[in-house]
């Protein structure tokens, strides 16, 4: 696996952990506690990226956590669709 070390490599990555983030729909909380989600997260971000910049779940959990406390008012994780009995809420 390759480490990012440019910005921009690390624009794209986190670009690609804010695309896959709001398809897998789970909190990043839980992604990143639990080994399984990790993996499959990672798998998701790996599969949208080039082949020579592939990354780690270790990685990809330290940019999700940072991305998280970013907030998605400054550029961070966009905020999730909560489902109540079927029906679609936005957070408050």
């Amino acid at each position: 696996m390759k480490l990012l070390h440019s910005r921009s490599l690390t624009k794209l990555l986190e670009s690609v952990i804010k695309s896959v983030y709001v398809e897998f729909r789970i909190p990043a909380d839980k992604i990143v506690v639990d080994p399984e989600l990790s993996q499959q997260f990672t798998h998701k971000v790996n599969s949208k990226l080039p082949p020579d910049q592939q990354v780690d779940v270790l990685t990809v959990n330290e940019h999700l956590l940072r991305l998280r406390k970013r907030g998605a008012e400054n550029g961070g994780l966009p905020r999730l669709v909560r489902r109540y009995n079927g029906r679609q809420v936005k957070p408050r």
